[in-house]
């Protein structure tokens, strides 16, 4: 795993972490172009830091060049179309931190400030784990409190499963044999939009997609995690401010 346990302040027995939450921002790409003859028109990005950005598609705008002259906009050498956190963070040189914990066997750990997205979020996040390493969504920071409880190997290392609670039925599972490891951190990220969960190893598309009918009615507030039978080790990246 690259770099050290980052941005981890320790007060007392307690360790508090900033939030690697990223609220879902799709940013959108357009073309400038000059009106004088056999100019090529040029990609831009609207939004001001990419780094903000979550999604960059399409956005089917075409601007004379005049148009932004106050407050340019970011120009682009090549075109960049990505729902992929990473590699818009690579792209456009992003710096990323890393904050860093220990589960002991059978913990649940909420050590991140309450997010507020409405519509959608993503997580980046590494962990090394025998089998078992869940993510928790809850309502209020608490395991009881959960709304989505989705695992990463479940049952023997062979299942990605997502329900309401540790004890809830399984509203939905793909097989994915070996998808964590107890030798090496492995990446993956974590997409959350409208009732629709994807999930996807570092760098590549989604393994696992899921939307939720049945929307909780209390929203969720707060994201962790929890092990199985043997210690785990959790990483999760975000902009650094």
């Amino acid at each position: 795993m690259d770099g050290a346990f980052a941005c981890i302040l320790v007060v007392s027995t307690f360790i508090v972490l900033v939030s690697s939450m990223k609220c879902h921002q799709v940013c959108y790409i357009g073309s400038e172009y000059d009106p004088q003859p056999r100019t090529s028109p040029r990609w831009f990005l609207s939004h001001e830091d990419p780094c903000e950005c979550t999604s960059i598609r399409l956005g089917g705008m075409r601007i004379p060049a005049s148009a932004y002259r106050q407050g340019a906009p970011r120009y682009l050498d090549k075109l960049i179309v990505t729902e992929d956190l990473a590699e818009i963070q690579t792209f456009f040189s992003c710096k990323v931190c890393t904050s860093s914990y220990q589960l002991e066997p059978y913990q649940y750990k909420f050590p991140f400030p309450p997010f507020d997205c409405d519509h959608g979020f993503v997580l980046d996040f590494a962990v090394r784990a025998s089998q078992a390493a869940k993510i928790a969504l809850s309502a209020d920071g608490t395991q009881a409190g959960n709304k989505y409880h989705l695992v990463l190997g479940q049952y023997a290392n062979t299942r990605t499963t997502i329900r309401r609670c540790q004890e809830c039925a399984i509203l939905h599972w793909v097989w994915s044999e070996g998808v964590v490891s107890e030798h090496e951190m492995r990446r993956f990220w974590l997409r959350y939009y409208r009732g629709t969960f994807a999930v996807g190893k570092h760098q590549q598309a989604a393994y696992f997609e899921w939307t939720d009918t049945e929307t909780p009615a209390t929203p969720v507030r707060f994201y962790g995690s929890g092990s199985w039978n043997l210690n785990q080790t959790w990483a999760f990246y975000h902009s650094c401010n």
